[in-house]
């Protein structure tokens, strides 16, 4: 899959055209640059009806529709404006969700980009796009993969360490909970990020979070459903620069494994690559790559799985 990259200058017309009021334009002119966010997608959707999803997608989010092109399809509400590419690669559909806000908007820009994207992936409405603000959510953890759950200012939950579990509740930002599991309890507390996507906290064997001093960290998981997924967590790298793979739902077989190799090369082709070891889900690092066309590659279950390429996604480095 290759992607749109737009200059500066360049999305900044596009953004103008696509519908940005004129307002808001000129708000930004004496300000600073808009917002500016994708999510990358493959769906399982034929091309040609790509853009009837991504119009869908538009009116359930209550955005005023713009007009198509051969490959896009726009909206925009008072403070954000959005553009979906809708295209066929290789007879995959590849979908980038382009979202621009206004400055101070940031919150607005994480919804409502998480909701087109995940409605593009699944054809509906979302049973609830991922909600950034709150501790809600599967977490990659020091302690492995977390469950939690949030209603209201109340948290509970499971981590896969020694059968943990947690309960807890949030004031302004900051989970501050009790944890169990074999042979051990204690409290801590988390603190999430402006963005929603990770938290830095402590642990403590006692009673009292503000004597924790063990670290525990997360990565939140941005994927949801039951489709087998890759993500990547840029679309454009620099050259040398780390590339961190999600993957989610695969079948969980010790020698599920990724790898990375150059775009349009055969499928028996091998770069960097790890085992999952059985996860279904998680968080790989690769090394840092020279410029050029990549993709991450899956495959089930070496040596019986072979060579057959279960999903992949595309990137660059730039």
């Amino acid at each position: 899959m290759k992607r749109k990259v737009h200059s500066s200058l360049g999305l900044a017309m596009v953004l103008i055209i696509a519908g940005l009021r004129p307002a808001a334009v000129m708000a930004q002119r004496q300000v600073t640059s808009p917002d500016l966010m994708g999510w990358p997608r493959t769906v399982n959707i034929a091309p040609d009806k790509a853009l009837d999803r991504a119009e869908a997608a538009l009116l359930a989010a209550g955005l005023q529709l713009n007009d198509r092109t051969a490959i896009t399809h726009g909206g925009f509400n008072r403070d954000s404006t959005v553009i979906s590419y809708c295209r066929g690669v290789n007879g995959q559909t590849m979908v980038d969700v382009l979202v621009a806000t206004n400055p101070g908007h940031a919150a607005d820009l994480l919804r409502l980009g998480e909701f087109l994207a995940r409605y593009m992936e699944i054809g509906q409405k979302p049973n609830g796009a991922l909600d950034l603000n709150t501790f809600d959510g599967v977490w990659f953890t020091d302690f492995g993969e977390m469950h939690l759950t949030q209603q209201g200012n109340q948290v509970s939950g499971t981590y896969d360490y020694d059968g943990g579990k947690l309960t807890g509740t949030v004031t302004d930002s900051v989970l501050r909970f009790q944890w169990t599991q074999t042979g051990g309890k204690g409290s801590g507390r988390f603190l999430l990020a402006a963005d929603g996507k990770s938290f830095n906290g402590y642990w403590y064997r006692g009673a009292d979070p503000a004597l924790a001093d063990q670290v525990w960290k997360g990565t939140r998981s941005m994927i949801k459903g039951t489709q087998t997924t890759l993500r990547t967590d840029k679309d454009v790298y620099a050259a040398n620069e780390n590339v961190v793979v999600e993957f989610a739902n695969l079948p969980g077989n010790a020698q599920d494994w990724l790898t990375i190799v150059g775009t349009n090369t055969p499928p028996e082709t091998e770069g960097q690559f790890f085992y999952t070891g059985g996860k279904k889900s998680g968080l790989l690092t690769f090394k840092g790559l020279p410029v050029g066309d990549y993709e991450v590659r899956a495959f089930y279950n070496w040596p019986a799985g072979g060579h057959t390429i279960q999903v992949r996604i595309a990137f660059r480095v730039r």
